[in-house]
């Protein structure tokens, strides 16, 4: 039975390491990651969400009725 040596086992680990490190740090597609901000107010009782990509801002104020916080195309009903 052939046994394999430390030394062609560890380059046979670094070159598969080095395959995996460029696959992952291939280019990532530009999404909606980060796209609406959500910033609230003590002050004014209030919460607003802008988008990041058309500068459009939905408020939501306490007392208002209840709108979905997570989906600001809720808030245009």
């Amino acid at each position: 039975m052939k046994t394999i040596n430390i030394k062609s086992f560890l380059i046979g680990l670094l070159f598969g390491l080095c395959g995996l490190l460029a696959l992952g740090a291939a280019t990532a597609k530009k999404g909606d990651i980060g796209r609406y901000q959500i910033a609230c107010n003590d002050i004014a009782n209030a919460c607003f969400v802008i988008d990041t990509a058309t500068g459009q801002v939905w408020r939501k104020a306490s007392g208002s009725s209840a709108r979905n916080f997570a989906s600001p195309e809720e808030w245009k009903k």
